[in-house]
């Protein structure tokens, strides 16, 4: 999650092994497969948010305007939880599980439609990736992760299901992998992270689970 202990760890270990973030990873994956034919806009959406405002009445460009960050917010999650989406009313089940405010009846209608057809348009898009399509992208096989034998991750509680499929994705076959985690130190809810990152992953490799008994942190 932190580029300067990816950093910090990548100085320590020795040749062969590399030491990255997952979302420095996947650029790179990205970057590797398809080189100057995409580029990284970290604006992305916002971008597809005013192109979606721009034509609207003023009363409804200001509701827009007053829930832009909430839009933004459930587009960007639809694509870490990997989210099935069929229609406006996907995005009122995650607005719902994660207690984001997408105001009254009058309200909503517009918002759920805005979530809806901005992340349409993010996702078609195939020229930009921000963000969230970093993972996205080797989550989905839109673009296959760099191959390894053996992936270590660290504080996996936090992990997203994108970034649990990129996981998957990159074992080579006969890969193996080592999660560590501890359940009770999620930091990540917000942005998608799982509550049971760490039993789907043991249920879907058949892992077996090792206790962290002895702490060597604390005096």
């Amino acid at each position: 999650f932190n580029r300067s202990i990816a950093q910090d760890f990548k100085d320590k270990v020795p040749d062969g092994v590399h030491a990255s973030t997952y979302h420095a990873l996947g650029l790179k994956s990205i970057m590797q497969a398809r080189g100057n034919e995409v580029k990284v806009e970290e604006t992305k959406n916002f971008k597809l948010f005013t192109k979606f405002t721009d034509s609207l009445a003023d009363a409804f460009k200001s509701t827009a305007t007053d829930y832009r960050s909430e839009i933004l917010r459930l587009v960007g999650l639809a694509k870490n939880v990997m989210l099935d989406v069929t229609g406006t009313e996907s995005f009122r089940n995650l607005a719902d599980e994660y207690g984001i405010d997408i105001g009254d009846d009058n309200e909503s209608g517009l918002v759920l439609d805005l979530a809806y057809k901005i992340y349409k348009a993010s996702v078609e898009d195939d020229a930009t990736i921000d963000f969230d399509d970093m993972i996205h992208w080797c989550a989905t096989g839109r673009v296959e992760p760099l191959a390894f034998d053996f992936v270590v991750t660290d504080e996996f509680q936090d992990s997203v299901n994108s970034r649990i499929n990129m996981l998957m994705r990159m074992l080579r076959n006969g890969g193996r992998s080592l999660a560590v985690g501890d359940r009770r130190q999620m930091l990540y809810r917000f942005s998608g992270a799982s509550v049971g990152a760490m039993d789907y992953l043991k249920q879907a490799t058949n892992a077996r689970e090792l206790p962290l008994s002895i702490t060597y942190r604390c005096p």
